[in-house]
């Protein structure tokens, strides 16, 4: 029953860490004058997809409103088999952001 009220609490922080995570990435926008880095740093994948897959350019908003809610949803996956698995997935996912946001900025 834990393991189930913990993956279900990541689903539902990962889908209100969304709210503010998009209010800071349309204040870095600045209305299209704007450095983005808010947008660099908390949504690499999207950016880097919209980057270089034009063709999906219309679904920006979509990747992005989706990234967190698919961390949840790895978090409480991985917390359905245990703390063990929670906590690799956690340090994984995180290592895995973390690259690819220094990619971003190397790139």
């Amino acid at each position: 029953m834990l393991r189930l009220l913990v993956g279900l609490g990541s689903i539902a922080a990962s889908i209100t860490i969304n709210i503010p995570a998009f209010e800071l990435f349309f204040i870095s926008a600045g209305g299209g004058h704007g450095d983005y880095l808010w947008d660099k740093i908390l949504f690499p994948l999207p950016r880097w997809v919209v980057a270089n897959y034009r063709n999906l350019e219309y679904l920006w908003f979509v990747i992005r409103a989706v990234q967190f809610p698919i961390y949840g949803l790895i978090f409480a996956l991985a917390s359905a088999k245990g703390w063990k698995w929670h906590f690799i997935t956690c340090v994984t996912l995180l290592a895995f952001h973390v690259t690819a946001v220094a990619m971003y900025f190397v790139h």
